[in-house]
């Protein structure tokens, strides 16, 4: 149990811990856009089966059961960085703490540098990464 919260505290503080490059090269960009792009759904459900016999084998019973479905999205942030066009996602998702993105408005002038996982987008002093999935 202690090294399960020993990992999922490191993977909640590697991005906060992170520096760049010493020589990190940054480029001016735009937020465009984002939007939101189902990836799928997830269900869950249960049920339970109630049943009675009496001394001559007659059954009678009930039965019950619940179904929970929900969307999954993972939102995509549209940038303009120099005469080129990127569709970003964030690297992390399955927290989204560290997202600079998640509080900016279109329009919003960002600092991104590259490197050979995906693009860096910098905002004041926080920085995160993204992955690219789609380019112009």
């Amino acid at each position: 149990m202690k090294i399960a919260v020993v990992a999922l505290s490191f993977l909640l503080c590697i991005e906060v811990w992170a520096k760049p490059p010493k020589n990190a090269q940054y480029q001016n960009a735009v937020l465009v856009s984002f939007k939101d792009v189902r990836t799928g759904s997830s269900c869950s459900s249960s049920g339970s089966v109630k049943a009675n016999t009496d001394d001559s084998g007659d059954t009678e019973g009930s039965t019950s059961s619940h179904t929970n479905c929900s969307n999954s999205a993972v939102r995509q942030y549209t940038i303009q960085l120099g005469g080129h066009t990127y569709v970003l996602v964030y690297g992390y998702n399955f927290l989204n703490l560290h997202n600079v993105l998640a509080t900016q408005l279109p329009g919003a002038h960002v600092r991104i540098r590259s490197d050979k996982s995906g693009f860096y987008v910098r905002i004041g002093d926080k920085e995160a990464r993204y992955d690219i999935v789609g380019a112009k």
